[in-house]
């Protein structure tokens, strides 16, 4: 597949588009889930800042829009670390996966990534 996402200026960019929200979650005034779906795609990893904003409003739109969604633990942070790990602890309650770095590195080296021919 090739790298057709890239990120500069404060604006996400995928295929060309700019998919940057204009609101706490990545999926609202943008056309990312077309995107995604168009490709494909079903599970999404989660990292960035700050893990109980912004982060865990594309995660929730995610698991609504019915991704797998995955938090990366060690590759997001919050404003306080009381807040991330509350935040971490929700998500794996009712959404989905809390995983670190090394562990999705492990699953990805034992599930190679399929791409379209």
């Amino acid at each position: 597949m090739q790298n057709d996402f890239c990120a500069e200026g404060g604006h996400v960019h995928l295929s060309g588009r700019d998919v940057s929200g204009v609101a706490a979650s990545a999926f609202i005034g943008t056309d990312l889930d077309l995107l995604l779906r168009s490709r494909g795609i079903k599970t999404l990893l989660m990292t960035g800042v700050v893990s109980h904003c912004c982060v865990q409003a594309t995660a929730w739109d995610g698991f609504m829009l019915d991704y797998y969604v995955v938090y990366v633990a060690d590759c997001t942070a919050g404003r306080r670390d009381s807040l991330h790990q509350a935040t971490l602890e929700n998500f794996e309650i009712y959404c989905g996966d809390v995983l670190n770095a090394a562990d999705v590195a492990q699953l990805w080296q034992a599930q190679p990534v399929r791409t379209r021919v």
